[in-house]
């Protein structure tokens, strides 16, 4: 077996607590209370209201499979690679949506450049599990 350098460790690990605090975003907006909710402005309100089921699940799918992917990554494990793949074309699927379809939320600046921040986090998880694949 192949000796990992320590940065992948870093990198491993960084990637865990990243997914996971994603996991945990996601289960405060599937979990919010209805005072949090009616204390959100009303273009987010309407936003979260109007959300497709699918667009839900690409979120769930997105944070659970990363993370997930995380531990195997963690562990060295192949399989972690086409589970960030899943995971990215989750992630595209909101993007998708946030972008292209909902017309309740006006994207700002700090939105869009956060949104595409996680996709390029998504693909740079896909590219460097990739490249474990190929080490071991």
């Amino acid at each position: 077996m192949n000796k990992q350098p320590k940065s992948f460790y870093v990198i491993a690990s960084i990637a865990l607590i990243w997914n996971l605090i994603g996991v945990f975003q996601y289960l405060g907006m599937a979990y919010m209370s209805a005072e949090t909710f009616n204390s959100l402005d009303e273009s987010m309100q309407s936003y979260i209201s109007n959300e497709p089921a699918w667009v839900t699940a690409a979120f769930a799918l997105a944070v659970f499979s990363a993370s997930i992917a995380s531990i195997g990554l963690l562990l060295r494990k192949a399989w972690s690679h086409p589970v960030f793949v899943f995971s990215a074309v989750c992630v595209i699927a909101q993007n998708i949506y946030s972008f292209f379809i909902q017309k309740d939320l006006q994207l700002t600046t700090q939105n869009s450049i956060g949104s595409l921040f996680i996709l390029g986090v998504a693909l740079f998880l896909i590219f460097y599990s990739k490249r474990l694949r190929t080490v071991n």
